[in-house]
């Protein structure tokens, strides 16, 4: 077991695998490359030759045109138009959603009257230039470089 032809043996095996995975790999990338290239090359995507008669083409676009429904600016109500107020969308719908905006006001209001710190009103605001903080805080600056309070 602990002769050095045995690890000798193994070291081959191992080269040998590392070069039939290196000429795994390049036969794959070839491969992959053929393939590709097949496909580019195919006949496959090629679109249909052109019919002999574009008149018939032009005629159908023009009733698909011709026949697509219009936005919803107005409708007709016995022989009267009207112009639609709702856009097309049930008054339903429209009810819901201004339920659903005046539900939403009325939660953020009450979460922010209920979670609202007041501002005291007797303190006033510290007008001035920059202080450091031991001017601010009334510190001992030596006591503060010193570590100690």
């Amino acid at each position: 077991f602990g002769s050095s032809e045995a690890s000798s043996h193994t070291c081959f095996v191992s080269d040998d695998l590392r070069a039939r995975s290196v000429d795994m790999a390049r036969l794959t990338a070839v491969g992959v490359l053929a393939a590709a290239l097949c496909l580019l090359r195919s006949i496959a995507f090629v679109p249909a030759p052109r019919s002999a008669a574009p008149s018939v083409e032009v005629a159908a676009g023009a009733a698909v045109l011709a026949t697509a429904p219009m936005g919803a600016d107005a409708f007709v109500f016995k022989g009267k138009e009207y112009f639609d107020v709702f856009y097309g969308i049930e008054p339903l719908a429209w009810a819901f959603c201004g339920f659903v905006i005046v539900y939403y006001g009325a939660v953020l209001k009450n979460a922010a009257t209920k979670y609202n710190i007041p501002v005291d009103k007797t303190i006033s605001p510290k007008v001035g230039g920059f202080q450091g903080k031991e001017i601010e805080n009334n510190e001992d600056m030596e006591a503060a470089h010193l570590g100690g309070n």
